[in-house]
C-alpha cells in the first residue's frame, strides 16, 4: 500500500474454510474514504483455509491491502491476536473473526466517523445478528443493547458483563497488551476492559454484522461449566489487575451473578474443586453464599 491505512482489520482464523470467503468479502465491500489493512492470522488451520485465503487475496480491491500471517505452528487465539495486533499500522483496529461477517458496506466509515467526532470514546460497537449454523436461523443479539446511541464506562462493563460482540467492535490503536491478562481462552472481554481504561464505550444502534455460532466455535456449543469457569478465571485476573475499587466491586458482583447459573450439585468432583477454588479467590466470603443456598434449598424441601 502506498498510503498508511486508517483502519487495520484483525481476522483470526482457525478451521474456518467454509466461512472465510464470506468473512473476507465483508471487508472487500466496505465503502470508505480511507485505506484498509486486512491482517489475516491463520493459526495453522489443518483444513483448506490457506487456499481460500490465497484465492481471495488475489482478488483484493484497491483500497484493501492484505497482510497474511500464515502460522507454521498453532499459537492459540490469544497469542495469535497479540502478534497480529502488534503488526497493525492503522489508527483504528476493527475485528472480524473468520467465522463471522459484516453486512453493512458503510460499517467502517460510520465507526471511524464516530470515533473522530467522540474523542472521549476509545471504542465503538454496534448491534449484530446472530446466526446459528446448525439450525440455519438468524436472530437479533441479546447483549443489552438499546435502540439509541449511548456511551458506557468501564464500571458498566465490570458490572454488566460483556455487551459487545467481536465483529461489532472498533477501537483506537493505543492499547498495550500484557500477556498476564490473557491467560485463559477469553480475549475479547479483556480487550474491551483495557479500552475502558482509556475512555468510554460508544455505541451505534445499527445492525452491521453477523456473529455465527457453530459446533467448532470456542463458545458456541460448549458445556455450561466450561463457559462459566473460564469467565470466572478471567474476572479474577482483571480484579488483580485493576486498582479501581468500583470496578473491582463490579467484577465481583458479575462473578457472583454468573456463579448463580451453575447447579453445583450437578458438577463432577473435579469441576466442584475448580469452581470453588476460583470463587474463594474472587470472594473469600463465598462460604456464606453457599450456606445461604443450602439453607434455602433445605427449607424448600422441608
Amino acid at each position: 500500500m502506498k498510503d498508511m491505512p486508517t483502519v487495520s482489520v484483525i481476522m483470526l482464523t482457525y478451521n474456518h474454510e467454509k466461512f472465510l470467503q464470506k468473512a473476507i468479502y465483508g471487508i472487500f465491500i466496505q465503502k470508505t474514504n480511507f485505506i484498509i489493512e486486512l491482517i489475516i492470522a491463520n493459526d495453522n488451520s489443518p483444513d483448506h483455509s490457506d487456499s481460500v485465503i490465497q484465492q481471495m487475496r488475489s482478488n483484493s480491491p484497491g483500497h484493501v491491502g492484505i497482510n497474511y500471517l500464515k502460522r507454521e505452528v498453532n499459537l492459540g487465539a490469544n497469542l495469535n491476536f497479540k502478534d497480529a495486533i502488534n503488526k497493525a499500522k492503522g489508527k483504528y483496529i476493527a475485528m472480524c473473526e473468520g467465522d463471522d461477517y459484516w453486512t453493512d458496506p458503510l460499517k467502517l466509515q460510520k465507526q471511524v466517523d464516530y470515533l473522530e467526532e467522540n474523542q472521549d470514546c476509545n471504542l465503538v460497537s454496534h448491534r449484530v445478528h446472530v446466526f446459528d449454523d446448525e439450525t440455519k436461523t438468524m436472530s437479533e443479539e441479546a447483549l443489552n443493547n438499546p435502540e439509541i446511541t449511548v456511551k458506557r464506562t468501564l464500571e458498566d462493563l465490570a458490572l454488566l458483563g460483556n455487551f459487545m460482540h467481536t465483529p461489532s467492535v472498533m477501537f483506537r490503536n493505543n492499547i498495550v497488551f500484557s500477556p498476564k491478562l490473557f491467560q485463559g481462552v477469553i480475549g475479547d472481554y479483556v480487550v474491551w476492559f483495557l479500552n475502558g481504561e482509556k475512555g468510554k464505550y460508544g455505541y451505534i444502534p445499527d445492525y452491521m454484522a453477523v456473529y455465527r455460532t457453530w459446533a467448532g466455535g470456542v463458545w458456541s456449543k460448549k458445556k455450561l461449566f466450561f463457559g462459566i469457569y473460564e469467565c470466572l478465571k478471567m474476572l479474577r485476573v482483571l480484579m488483580k489487575h485493576t486498582n479501581n475499587k468500583m470496578v473491582k466491586t463490579g467484577l465481583r458482583t458479575q462473578a457472583l451473578r454468573i456463579s448463580d447459573r451453575l447447579d453445583i450439585s450437578g458438577l463432577s468432583l473435579r469441576e466442584k474443586k475448580q469452581f470453588l477454588s476460583v470463587m474463594f479467590r474472587i470472594y473469600p466470603k463465598y462460604i456464606f453464599v453457599l450456606f445461604k443456598k443450602f439453607f434455602n434449598l433445605f427449607f424448600r424441601k422441608v
